[in-house]
């Protein structure tokens, strides 16, 4: 925690020109939401910076952001994933595509232990292994959705 008592260091903002307020829910077009979480920060590409609220529509549960980047903008946001990158060889590519694929496993093995599911590709033994060895992997890992 910082000074402030905000758990992130204040980061830039993306600027609000490149972005677009959502009013109403982009499934079923109702107004009415209630917020589920204030200042998401990207911790995953870390190319989305500033604070983004999620919501939730009281009609249909569709979670979205209230406010987003524009569409012209949005490819910015993930400009450092691996499957994003067009200046690299093919052969670096298939690399990105392995390790990517390999965290993901490790990831899956770390979050059939917490949370009991059973995702695939998985290797649960390696996964916990490395969550002990990675304690930065595994606090990302216990602070994002199970994804069952």
């Amino acid at each position: 925690m910082n000074d402030s008592g905000r758990l992130f260091a204040a980061a830039p903002e993306w600027p609000l020109q490149d972005t677009e307020a959502v009013d109403n829910c982009p499934v079923c077009a109702s107004p009415r939401r209630h917020v589920l979480h204030a200042e998401l920060r990207d911790i995953v590409f870390e190319t989305a910076p500033g604070g983004w609220t999620l919501v939730a529509c009281e009609a249909c549960s569709c979670a979205y952001l209230s406010r987003r980047p524009t569409r012209d903008t949005l490819g910015r946001a993930y400009s450092t994933y691996y499957t994003h990158e067009g200046s690299r060889s093919s052969t670096s590519q298939a690399a990105l595509g392995r390790i990517g694929k390999l965290r993901k496993t490790l990831a899956n093995g770390q979050r059939n232990r917490i949370y009991g599911s059973r995702l695939r590709p998985s290797l649960d033994i390696l996964g916990t292994l490395a969550a002990r060895l990675l304690p930065s992997a595994r606090e990302r890992v216990e602070r994002e959705a199970p994804g069952l």
